[in-house]
């Protein structure tokens, strides 16, 4: 009689088999299989993350681009300041006032309410010009004054440029003298027209607060060629050239030394 202990000790499967486990991953756990498997990511997913990279990029490019855009429009609807302006000057004076003008008819009346009020004595005070524009105040210059002023084309006035002084002297009493600068861009044919129409240029500066006068005359003040014209009233006109690029024109002889030294 067979023994039934043998027969179940021979018959029996291993322990590999009762697993079920795959003759090849025996043969890989005891080392037998020397073939090395290697993976590789699929080609799709490399242009994925190429593509990612580029767009990320993109992305950050138009972000700064947008809030570039967005920084300076801010920047450009905040309230600006509007820009002082400053009046030429060929000397300093210690005093100044600002007339804004929407029509010539308003200088008389604006400088002489400046003449009645407390200045100081032996010294200068500037007056100057304004308009006011669509893109804020600006400045009047002389040759643009001088052409308000005067309807003769052939006036000074074409012959001066935008740098001017003017305004009122103040003498050790505390007489006021109107006093006015003018920068000459051709003084040839500004002193020629000068001596042609005198008469015009008066006439214009009594806006200014200048006495009207005729008849003018030569005189020499400081050796400087001056001309010089009075009127019944006891009123005096005076202007000159002491430098070619200067004309000079007030109403006394201390003012128009004062004048003369500064320059």
């Amino acid at each position: 009689m067979e023994n039934s202990k043998d027969n179940q000790g021979n018959d029996r499967p291993s322990t590999s088999e009762l697993l079920g486990t795959a003759p090849e991953q025996i043969k890989r756990q005891n080392g037998d299989n020397d073939e090395v498997i290697y993976t590789t990511e699929p080609e799709d997913s490399n242009f994925f993350q190429v593509y990612i990279g580029i767009a990320s990029i993109v992305l950050v490019i138009l972000g700064l681009i947008a809030l570039s855009i967005w920084f300076f429009t801010i920047e450009d609807t905040q309230p600006t300041e509007p820009t002082a302006v400053t009046p030429e000057h060929f000397f300093n004076v210690k005093m100044s006032e600002k007339i804004q003008l929407s029509t010539s008819t308003d200088i008389t009346a604006r400088i002489k309410s400046i003449e009645e009020t407390e200045l100081l004595s032996n010294s200068f005070l500037q007056i100057y010009f304004t308009q006011q524009t669509a893109s804020g105040e600006r400045l009047i210059g002389g040759g643009e004054l001088m052409q308000q002023l005067v309807e003769d084309q052939q006036s000074v006035g074409t012959y001066l440029s935008d740098a001017f002084m003017y305004g009122l002297y103040v003498d050790e009493k505390g007489e006021k003298y109107p006093y006015i600068i003018f920068e000459v861009m051709d003084y040839n044919n500004a002193y020629g027209s000068m001596l042609q129409t005198e008469d015009v240029f008066v006439k214009a500066l009594e806006t200014l607060t200048f006495p009207g006068v005729s008849n003018f005359s030569d005189d020499i003040i400081q050796n400087q060629d001056v001309r010089v014209a009075t009127n019944d009233a006891g009123g005096y006109f005076y202007y000159s050239f002491p430098r070619q690029n200067k004309l000079v024109v007030t109403t006394s002889r201390t003012t128009l030394r004062e004048i003369f030294n500064r320059l």
